[in-house]
């Protein structure tokens, strides 16, 4: 019988949002790497195969030192060296909402779903933003990252 209410009290942290046990993961990921001081960047290798080799920032040059800007509170930043990171994270914070509220209040509205034009507009953002940083490398030497 405690089994029973055991997961009718619990039921909808075990059970009902996957999104929401993600957020929680990633928020519990920042706050430990605040608190520890980890650096983010000692620890992934933030070299290009491209820039190294040929001079030309790829499609995923800054995404690194985005997610760390990121962490850090630094949402210009973020945005400057890769503009997809702020948009994805607004897509993960629109949909984990979502789904607490549909969850927390049982709503009768349908849960947001991923649709082609998220995919679409994020493919539109990343290969924007390579081109603009290969423009500005290019034909006026500046360099972002």
């Amino acid at each position: 019988m405690k089994s029973n209410k055991f997961k009718q009290i619990y039921g909808l942290f075990f059970k009902r949002s996957v999104a929401l046990w993600i957020f929680i993961f990633l928020l519990m990921g920042v706050l430990g790497i605040k608190v520890f001081h980890i650096s983010l960047i000692d620890l992934i290798p933030a070299h290009c195969i491209l820039y190294e080799k040929y001079g030309l920032y790829c499609t995923g040059c800054g995404g690194t030192r985005a997610a760390v800007a990121l962490m850090n509170g630094h949402f210009v930043k973020s945005f400057i060296y890769h503009p997809a990171m702020i948009y994805s994270v607004l897509l993960l914070m629109l949909f984990v909402c979502s789904d607490i509220i549909n969850n927390v209040f049982k709503t009768k509205k349908k849960k947001l779903q991923l649709s082609p034009g998220c995919f679409y507009i994020m493919v539109g953002i990343i290969i924007g933003q390579c081109l603009i940083k290969n423009i500005l490398l290019i034909f006026f030497n500046y360099k972002i990252i």
